[in-house]
Formats: C-alpha cells, structure tokens, sequence
C-alpha cells in the first residue's frame, strides 16, 4: 500500500465499565489502587549445614547434614538471598517472549521484573514491533492521535497528576512535550476513557475535565499551548469523557456522558470545536437513551455519527443511530440493522458512506455463540447494503469490543477484550468489494490484563498501524507498530 501521509483515529469507541453513577474525584498520586506486589515463589530447601532459619514468612527449613549453615529453607516466600526465588518466563507472566529477572525485594519477599519481556507475536506476513515511546513517563494512562507527520500523545503522570501533551516523529522520537498548566484534573472512577486528544488542520485538540468541568485547550504544530476554552461547569459526575472524534481536515467533537440521575438515564453530550480551537459550540444533548450501552462515535461521509445497542421492546441488541451535524447540531435518528441482536457496536467511515461494525450472530444463525464481530454499510434509513464482512467468530476467539479506522483504502479493526488477552487485527477494502478481507483476522500482540484496557489507536502515513497502551512496567508507555 503506497504511503499518503499520517491519517487520524476517526473513530472513538465508549467503554464505560460503571453500571451506577461513576464519581469524578480529584487525581491522587499517592491514592489507592496501585499495582500489587507479586509475590515469591517458595523458597528451596536448605544446603547442607546446621538447621535451615525459617524463610520468610515460611516454615522452617528441614535439617541439614554436616557441613556449613544452610541457607533459608522452604517458605512461600523465598528468601532475601535470592536463592528461594523460583524461576520463571515472560510466556508465564502473560506475555509473549523474552527475559523475566528476577530477584529479592525489601519485604522479603521475590520481585519479577517483566520490562525486558515484549507483547508482540510474530504474525508475518505482518509485520509487528513493540517499542518503548516514553521511558520512564510513569503514566496513568496515554490517548493518542496522528497528525500528517507526526504521532501525539497525551499522558498522565501517576507521580504528580500532571498533564502532558509529546510529540513523537512516525520512528517515535522525541520532538517535544507540552505540560498542560493550570488544570485540577478529575478523573471518572472506574472508567476507561477520561481525556481525549486530536489533530488538527493547524496543530493538536486536548480535552479533559478539572474543577471548573469539561476544558479543551489548542495546541499550534509545535505543541505551544494557544489557550483554554471552559464548556461551563455542571452538578453530578462523569460516566464516560470527555472524548475528541477526530474529523479530517477539520476540527473534532468533543463529547462526554453524565451519570444518571432519577429523572433521566445517562445522557451524551457534544459541542463542536471551532477550527482553531479557542472557542465551541453550545453543549448539546443527543436522544434520550441509556449511554452506559456498548456505544461509538465517529465522522463519516460529512457528520459524525453515534452509534449504540439501545434496545427495543422486541430487540434487546436493537442498534440505534444518529447524525450530528459538523456544527455539533444532533441530527436524524434511525433504528439500523433491524433484525440484528447485537452486543457492541462502532460507526466507521466507509468510502465516504457508514458503516457498522457490530457484535452478533452472524447471517441466519439464531443464537448469540455462534457469531462474532462484523462489519456492513448502511443507508441513511439505517438498512444494510451489500456485502456482510465477517470479522471475527466469538468461538474462536471472544472478542468483546472493535476499533475499526480507516487506513488508506482499507478499514482496519482492531478486535480486543478476549479472556486469552490477545489483541487482533482484521483488514477489509473499504468497498467491502470483493467478498473476501485482504487480512483475516490476526493476533499481533498479547500482554497480561489487555482484556480490561482499551489501548489508543491510530495510523502512521496510510500504512502502518498504531496501538499504544500504558502504564507498562517500570512506568513506560508502550507502542506497537503494525505495517500491513
């Protein structure tokens, strides 16, 4: 496929995991929830020598035959000499190959340093590199974006709260980072998607939500920060956002979803972002729907689209579109796929049209194992056209949610949220013409806990393929390089 330049994520997938009102709180550092310790294997029983001292919070070791003392004896913990710590490997900590180290912490206990290990799987004819973007970043989470040259990522440090805005070439070095000041940051307890960032025809978008609520600053090429833009404060608390969708050659929408309250369900919300980024659009709210369902956004054709399993008195999966103007005005609202029962679903441009991708059975099965993800365009009504791409197929691999992007004349979907935690790819031309994909679908990379986080997706001049996900160990963000 011939380069034609870096091309942004046009579609932003909502996985909200709160079923209630999820609380905003102010971001905490030295807060709860940070990563267990792991810990040591038992400890091996003592050398020859005189009766073994106990292990650390082990029982005593066996004796020992004449000779010197022996070391700690069998524990479950192994000892702080380092000789109780079993071995092990990176394919049994949850990845895919390299060197685990492993040796004593200051507990007592064994530490087993995975940074040396990598999550990419040979998948040739693909080819696939994973990359460390930023060492020692200590993020809480990156998003990421694509303008034509360059990668951009937006990060929060877990050591002091603070956001940041690094600008990366397509090899991933370093060109510049940006701290984002002045901002009191909140974050949506147990949510996975909290701040968002896009490119623009003249710089970069950063979206977020502090104390005054829902805040959008304007980034020049450079990464300068040209100033703030405030969408107003509000009572209640966050489900989902604030979130950037990506339009090309123009600026994003920035949407979020509001907990419930006993008068409404979660309600979404947009506002169109001017072209240079200082000022938006009024705040808009779009059909009266329960948000917290699988649901997607995207741009499309000429307006960006939402997309979610609503459900219907005859449906439980029924999907549910709506337009929303450039402006951010909410449009038409169509029940598409009619006799599709479907779990997940996420718009995606296709040729200038929209498609679907979508969680069902596939075409004349009646029940929900047997089918998978799958990918058809649809008219305005909201009806199918043409040909059904199959995906995935749920008894092969469990997928649980797609990010489809267009890449060049393909869409890409990247299929995630397996239990086995491989992340898979999935390639079709964007005519869905001929019937076949030109990549079925493919494991690229694996890594311990992928099926509870949603990495940040984006493409690299029409050809390559970016996934970036963090905090990795050791506090690094992560990026794999995937060239179809």
């Amino acid at each position: 496929m011939a380069p034609s330049g870096l091309i942004a994520l046009l579609v932003v997938v909502g996985m909200a995991s709160c079923d209630g009102g999820c609380n905003k709180r102010e971001l905490d550092p030295m807060g709860g929830g940070g990563m267990g310790m792991i810990v040591g294997a038992a400890g091996a029983r003592g050398a020859a020598g005189a009766q073994g001292a106990a292990g650390a919070q082990g029982a005593a070791g066996a004796p020992g035959a004449a000779g010197q003392s022996g070391a700690a004896g069998d524990g479950s913990r192994g000892g702080f000499g380092g000789t109780g710590c079993a071995r092990t490997t990176c394919a049994a900590q949850g990845y895919v190959s390299g060197t685990v180290t492993v040796g004593p912490d200051f507990s007592g206990g064994c530490a087993i340093d995975t940074s040396a290990c990598t999550e990419c799987v040979d998948a040739a004819p693909l080819a696939v590199r994973c990359d460390d973007a930023l060492i020692g970043a200590n993020a809480w989470f990156v998003r990421m974006a694509a303008s034509d040259s360059e990668i951009g990522l937006l990060w929060l440090s877990s050591s002091n709260a603070t956001l940041t805005f690094t600008r990366l070439s397509p090899d991933l070095r370093l060109l510049g980072s940006t701290v984002i000041e002045g901002e009191t940051l909140l974050a949506t307890v147990g949510a996975t998607k909290d701040f968002g960032v896009a490119a623009t025809p003249s710089g970069w978008i950063v979206a977020g939500w502090g104390g005054d609520g829902i805040f959008i600053h304007a980034l020049d090429a450079s990464g300068a920060d040209l100033g703030r833009v405030s969408l107003g404060a509000f009572s209640g608390s966050l489900v989902e956002g604030p979130l950037l969708v990506p339009r090309p050659a123009g600026p994003p929408l920035v949407a979020w979803v509001t907990a419930p309250s006993a008068a409404s369900p979660a309600a979404m919300h947009v506002a169109a972002v001017a072209a240079d980024g200082l000022s938006a659009s009024p705040t808009r709210e779009l059909t009266l729907e329960d948000w917290r369902r699988p649901h997607g956004l995207a741009f499309a054709g000429d307006a960006f689209f939402a997309a979610i399993v609503a459900g219907s008195a005859t449906n439980p999966g029924q999907i549910r579109v709506q337009r929303i103007e450039p402006d951010g005005t909410p449009g038409a609202v169509v029940d598409a796929l009619t006799s599709v029962n479907a779990r997940a679903v996420a718009p995606v441009d296709c040729a200038g049209g929209l498609c679907l991708v979508f969680n069902g059975p596939t075409p004349g099965a009646g029940d929900l194992t047997d089918g998978g993800f799958q990918l058809v365009k649809i008219d305005s009504a909201g009806n199918g056209i043409g040909n059904i791409a199959l995906l995935s197929y749920s008894i092969v691999n469990g997928y649980s949610w797609a990010i489809p992007i267009v890449m060049g004349s393909s869409i890409v979907t990247v299929l995630g949220g397996a239990p086995d935690d491989d992340l898979g790819v999935a390639r079709w031309p964007a005519m869905l013409s001929p019937s076949l994909p030109t990549t079925l679908d493919t494991t690229i990379v694996h890594w311990p806990g992928q099926a509870s986080y949603v990495p940040a997706v984006a493409t690299a001049r029409g050809s390559v393929l970016l996934i970036a996900w963090g905090p990795a160990p050791q506090g690094r963000i992560r990026i794999a390089r995937v060239t179809f």
